[in-house]
């Protein structure tokens, strides 16, 4: 068969290529690396917005599966779960095959008495899986004919990552019975290896149906049937013909009918439906802003990255004149030699993809490593997978032509006579190299850009780490467990509470125990909102959103919480009349210039007297505002329905913690062997979790900065010794007539050096307009931080002068006579 010209052409330019690229190491491995760093920077957000938008869900047509919410038309907010009342109202709606709801997070003690662990699953309706439709590796899922009614007999489906860890992949585990809580259930399924539920980044490790709805002690109960309780999350699948756009009509007519019915006529509440397995829209907004921010930064290091290469293929076009002379004059057309070296500069970018792609592999897997304070089955593990493939290949031909049309443009302008006859004759001066010199002074510019933006959350995480959190981490150790889990009785609980401090504080070696219902710091706290007692008639008086946590006495010492005034709770606390102690954020809220001992406050259905006040203490994030919180006693008001992620003992030693987890854990066990304790660590681990989203925008601009100043020097080096080459002769003639090394150092030197300013000074400006869109990520430090607008440039321009020596040095030890004698 006939090979087409065409074919035949290209074949041969891409093995020219490989030949000039294996003649060049050097050359291709600075241009491949500059690449690899750029397009795998860019191919880790990109991986990253696909996990949580493009990503479909490894289950039956997945685009037919629909995620079903509650809107806000007033404030267009989406994503808030549904009541099951309104559950049961949306099932009617005739554009979808089924429709299933779900809660997440519900904890749950899986396994022997001897081994009780905690594992979080889901509290599913029955037709779920029929509705999701996932694979399974074994078994079956729900039958939504028994399991969903009342004495239907105890069922639970296991993900396949809890079949493998707790029952080491045994097929023969489908169809027997495992304890989960105090009671029974039957295996009837193990779920496909991919399938990880419809939530993006959660991973449930069971299922189980609403027949054994006794183990959600939140939702058990009349909290199942009121309206205005919103819990569950809801999924739904299509009817084959029926598009998303005519559902959503028949949303909002079931909405108004409802809103007519229970809102009094109030419009405002609707319906979200978007495809199942999106980030919630209730996180998009500080996603998006993470994401805009990490885009901006790896777009600056593909930008510098291609300049370098910019740069390279500029310098060798000028190397290879004389061949590109000889094959115009020989009858190589401009078009010709112009894919040639197209053809060059596509198969550096696609080797930079590669290696982009094994870089984009490498960081994606480290996300995985990244831990919250809050404990839940959180997985941010980045696979990559086809998309990215393509998304690499594309950046790299785009990259392709970004970097190697310009420098084949000039190539391929041939002066036959001047590039015939050229040797090293080139006298031209740095300020003669325009685009090179442009080149470089926007690789600087990128390079301060993305040195200043590192070195602002380098200076954040500082304070961040400075500020005062109103608590201490020294010797303390956290152990959670859950008394509630196995349906214990919270009449039962609290004597059991009672037990386990005692028992930690006669550990040898503990200073003070207590314990909580939640540690600082752990992104979500109980709250509610309360009003002095005299202004809960008054519909003018404010009432106060605040944080809530039960602790037992000693807590505000172990802590390091400061007590202003007021008495601690006791252990013998009577159980009539319910006391509170709040922070000075909720009196100053409250009862501005008063003393709020002795006062009562109201909220929630209950009415609180104030027996103490106490120091403000960072509550849910290490940057918010002061926030308003009160803490209950939890010996006498200890409720497992309010405390859903279990209590924490929490631990003051003289030692160093860690090493009383062993005795604590023994101590714990002692009181009730069937309690499972997790979540062990120490408060300065907690503390370092807490501050993820610092040392995450930090570690991505410390990153990127630092591919950057490697960027940087890499062509202020390339353009400096580029210049020294081409004027060589020069160099020998001044050095043999008049000049002495160092004036010919300091001349070098001197026109580098401009570069390295005008760049910063260029990178300065710019930075100070971009900057500002990431302030709102920085902890105690101003988006102009005026120490990190000066430290920056003179760091850059200190390592521009260095990488400006070592060609300058070069240029200063050349023999006049030999450089005269090869002329």
């Amino acid at each position: 068969m006939r090979i087409p010209v065409w074919l035949d052409q290209c074949a041969q330019d891409v093995r020219y290529a490989l030949r000039t690229i294996r003649r060049a190491p050097g050359f291709a491995a600075i241009a491949v690396g500059s690449s690899a760093l750029g397009i795998g920077a860019c191919a880790v957000i990109f991986a990253i917005l696909n996990f949580a938008v493009f990503k479909p869900l490894p289950v039956d047509a997945p685009g037919h599966l629909m995620s079903l919410s509650q809107s806000d038309r007033r404030t267009e907010e989406a994503g808030n779960e549904l009541s099951y009342p309104d559950f049961r109202d949306v099932r009617q709606a005739r554009a979808f095959d089924g429709i299933a709801g779900y809660t997440s997070l519900l904890p749950a003690s899986i396994g022997s008495q001897s081994d009780p662990q905690r594992h979080w699953g889901t509290l599913a309706t029955a037709n779920y899986f029929a509705v999701v439709k996932p694979g399974f590796a074994a078994g079956r899922g729900f039958d939504a004919s028994l399991d969903d009614h009342a004495g239907a007999a105890p069922v639970i489906v296991l993900s396949h990552d809890l079949w493998q860890r707790r029952f080491a992949g045994d097929p023969g585990v489908v169809g027997r019975p495992i304890s989960i809580n105090t009671r029974t259930a039957t295996v009837i399924g193990i779920t496909a290896a991919g399938f990880r539920g419809t939530d993006v980044g959660l991973v449930p490790e069971f299922w189980i149906p609403f027949s054994m709805i006794d183990e959600d002690r939140v939702h058990r109960g009349p909290v199942r049937e009121n309206r205005q309780r919103y819990w569950l999350t809801v999924v739904a699948r299509l009817r084959p013909g029926v598009d998303a756009q005519a559902a959503r009509v028949e949303l909002d007519v079931i909405a108004r009918r409802l809103n007519a019915t229970f809102a009094g006529g109030d419009q405002s509440r609707g319906f979200h439906l978007e495809r199942a397995g999106q980030l919630d829209p209730r996180l998009r907004r500080i996603a998006l802003m993470l994401f805009w921010v990490s885009l901006g930064v790896t777009t600056l290091v593909l930008l510098a990255a291609c300049t370098n290469v910019a740069n390279l293929l500029l310098g060798r076009a000028w190397a290879r004149r004389r061949e590109i002379a000889a094959r115009v004059a020989l009858g190589a057309s401009r078009a010709r030699l112009l894919r040639q070296l197209l053809t060059e500069s596509l198969l550096l970018a696609l080797l930079g993809g590669l290696g982009g792609w094994i870089i984009a592999a490498y960081v994606s897997s480290l996300l995985g490593l990244f831990r919250t304070p809050f404990g839940w089955p959180l997985d941010l593990s980045v696979s990559l997978d086809y998309r990215i493939l393509l998304f690499c290949i594309a950046l790299s031909v785009v990259t392709a032509i970004a970097f190697g049309l310009v420098p084949a443009l000039r190539a391929t302008r041939a002066d036959l006579i001047t590039d015939l006859n050229a040797d090293a004759r080139g006298s031209a001066t740095l300020h003669r190299l325009g685009l090179r010199n442009g080149l470089v002074v926007a690789q600087v510019a990128i390079c301060t850009v993305l040195l200043i933006c590192t070195g602002l959350f380098l200076r954040s995480l500082q304070s961040a780490r400075g500020l005062d959190l109103g608590l201490t981490s020294r010797n303390l150790l956290l152990l959670a467990f859950d008394p509630g889990m196995d349906r214990r009785p919270d009449s039962q609980a609290r004597p059991l509470l009672r037990d386990i401090l005692e028992r930690a504080q006669r550990v040898s070696g503990v200073e003070s125990a207590t314990l909580t219902t939640g540690v600082p710091l752990t992104f979500i706290v109980s709250n509610s909102r309360f009003v002095p007692e005299e202004g809960a008639n008054d519909p003018q008086t404010e009432r106060v959103h605040t944080d809530i946590y039960a602790v037992a006495p000693h807590f505000f010492a172990t802590m390091g919480i400061s007590f202003l005034a007021g008495e601690d709770f006791r252990v013998d606390q009577p159980a009539t009349g319910r006391r509170a102690i709040v922070n000075e954020a909720f009196a100053r809220a409250a009862f501005p210039n008063q003393s709020p001992i002795g006062r009562w406050v109201l909220g929630d259905g209950t009415k609180l007297e104030i027996v103490g006040l106490v120091a403000t203490a960072k509550s849910r994030t290490i940057g918010e505002a002061p926030r308003p919180t009160i803490y209950l006693p939890i010996l006498s008001e200890y409720s497992a329905a309010e405390s859903p992620r279990g209590v924490t003992l929490v631990v003051k030693t003289t030692d160093p913690a860690a090493s009383y987890a062993g005795p604590l854990r023994e101590a714990i066990r002692r009181a009730d062997p069937s309690l499972a304790v997790f979540d062990v660590r120490t408060m300065e681990s907690h503390l370092r979790d807490a501050f993820i989203l610092p040392r995450l925008t930090w570690a991505l601009s410390a990153v990127a900065g630092s591919v950057g100043v490697v960027i940087a020097i890499v062509g202020m080096y390339g353009v400096i010794s580029f210049a020294v080459v081409r004027r060589r002769r020069e160099f020998g003639i001044r050095l043999a007539v008049v000049a002495r090394p160092r004036e010919i150092l300091v001349m070098i030197v001197t026109q580098g050096s401009t570069l390295a300013f005008v760049g910063t000074a260029v990178g300065l400006l710019a930075a100070v307009g971009l900057t500002r869109f990431g302030a709102s990520l920085l902890y105690g430090v101003n988006a102009t931080d005026a120490v990190t607008f000066v430290v920056v440039p003179s760091f850059l321009i200190a390592v521009a002068l260095l990488a400006c020596m070592l060609p300058a040095r070069a240029a200063t030890r050349l023999d006049p006579a030999d450089v005269l004698r090869s002329e």
